[in-house]
């Protein structure tokens, strides 16, 4: 049987500005969101469905959409949800000017 991997664990917090990172809560440390690990949480429904009540919304990661209802959150079953992003605020000085 194989690990799951952090994106798929209610610890995982995923990057603001790359999603193929984030940090995990329990390890109190940066991870790859496609790294393979025995300490995997597995996100329910029932989870995401508790965040959007508290939050009143939640973020499919997959389609790029705010969720603001259940019956919406419904739709996005096989899409990636997440309700918290880690923060960076020196990600912008990454990406080439404009002018």
């Amino acid at each position: 049987m194989s690990s799951k991997t952090c994106k798929e664990c209610v610890y995982f917090i995923s990057h603001d500005s790359y999603n193929y990172m984030g940090f995990c809560k329990k390890k109190e440390k940066m991870s790859l969101s496609e790294h393979e690990c025995p300490e995997v949480k597995e996100i329910k429904f029932k989870d995401v469905e508790e965040a959007l009540e508290e939050r009143g919304w939640v973020y499919c990661e997959t389609c790029k959409k705010p969720i603001y209802d259940v019956e919406e959150l419904k739709k996005h079953t096989e899409g990636k949800i997440v309700w918290e992003f880690y923060p960076d605020d020196v990600a912008a000085e990454d990406s080439p000017a404009g002018d």
